[in-house]
């Protein structure tokens, strides 16, 4: 084999070398996080020969929902906020890299939103010592963090309940007490409700 069949020989190994490289890049969401009840944040990693990227966030086990698309286009980043999903619902994800008319390659994640926010409802102090708490139901929830703040003395007591309502006792008496409910389900927690104040009997 002369210089020039060999010089010829090593520039179709370096194409197919590099042809195969590109065919092995594979699509990858890199993450998917519930940002809040109704959004998730999804990152991906770059597709080189992508110009642009779709979106396409669907409801799981749901034939009357819509599906939220998104078009990225490559100078527009790795990473897209969908907004607009219902709380505490599974949603199965899919990128799609696109170059010009053709797709590349699809990949696909499960993502849960977080639960809805619950808010206290009523609260009194049946005795000296204690409170008592009700707060709204919320489906997707699996259990709710109650917090309770003590403003005479800082600290805080935190209880996990599967139900709507708790009693909290040996509190001090005459003391103002700051309650939060929190909602929570396998895909992390909601927003923290507004504060309902309850002041101890004497």
């Amino acid at each position: 084999m002369g210089l020039l069949g060999a010089i010829s020989f090593s520039f179709a190994l370096l194409s197919v070398t590099q042809i195969h490289e590109c065919n092995a890049q594979v699509c990858k969401i890199l993450s998917a996080v519930p940002i809040t009840a109704s959004s998730v944040q999804v990152k991906w990693q770059q597709y080189s020969a992508a110009t642009s990227y779709i979106l396409d966030t669907r409801q799981i086990n749901s034939t009357d929902t819509a599906p939220i698309v998104l078009v990225v286009s490559s100078g527009q980043g790795l990473e897209k906020t969908v907004q607009g999903l219902k709380p505490g619902t599974q949603y199965n994800v899919t990128l799609k890299a696109i170059n010009f008319f053709f797709v590349e390659c699809v990949t696909s994640v499960l993502v849960t939103t977080v639960p809805d926010t619950s808010q206290i409802l009523d609260g009194s102090s049946p005795t000296s010592t204690s409170i008592s708490l009700r707060w709204s139901a919320v489906p997707s929830a699996q259990y709710y963090t109650l917090e309770v703040y003590s403003q005479t003395t800082g600290k805080m007591l935190n209880f996990n309940i599967t139900n709507t309502s708790a009693v909290v006792q040996n509190l001090q008496q005459s003391t103002n007490y700051d309650c939060y409910v929190t909602t929570v389900n396998q895909a992390g927690k909601g927003d923290r409700s507004k504060v309902r104040t309850i002041t101890t009997c004497e």
